[in-house]
C-alpha cells in the first residue's frame, strides 16, 4: 500500500470511530419515557388499546408505538422540546430533561 492509501484509510478509520462516539453518546443521554393514553367513555375513563402514538422533537423526527391493552407507550428519547400525537392528532407540548427516567401524566385520546 502506498502512503496515500494509509492515510485515505486512517481518515476512513478516525471518520467512522467519531462517528461511533457520537452515536454512543447520543444514546448515553437519552430518557427513557413512558405515559398512558386513555379514552373517556360514559361509564369512566378507561386505557386506550391501539392508540398510535408519536413522540416528535421540535424540529426533527419522531418515534411511534402502538399501545397496549394497558394503553401505555414506552419511547428512548433525547432530551428537549417534543410534541405528542395521538391517532394524528397533537395532544401535548412537552419538555423532557436529561434524566434516566421520565413520566408524562395520562393523557384522554379521544
Amino acid at each position: 500500500m502506498g502512503i496515500n492509501t494509509i492515510k485515505w484509510l486512517t481518515g476512513k478509520a478516525i471518520l467512522s470511530l467519531s462517528a461511533l462516539l457520537l452515536l454512543t453518546s447520543m444514546a448515553a443521554h437519552a430518557t427513557d419515557v413512558r405515559g398512558r393514553i386513555d379514552f373517556s367513555a360514559r361509564n369512566g375513563i378507561f386505557p386506550m388499546n391501539g392508540a398510535f402514538v408519536e413522540l416528535c422533537i421540535m424540529g426533527g423526527g419522531c418515534l411511534s408505538y402502538r399501545t397496549g391493552y394497558d394503553g401505555m407507550y414506552y419511547f428512548r428519547a433525547v432530551p428537549g422540546n417534543h410534541e405528542i400525537l395521538v391517532n394524528g392528532r397533537l395532544l401535548l407540548r412537552q419538555f423532557i430533561p436529561n434524566q434516566q427516567y421520565f413520566d408524562i401524566p395520562p393523557l384522554i385520546g379521544n
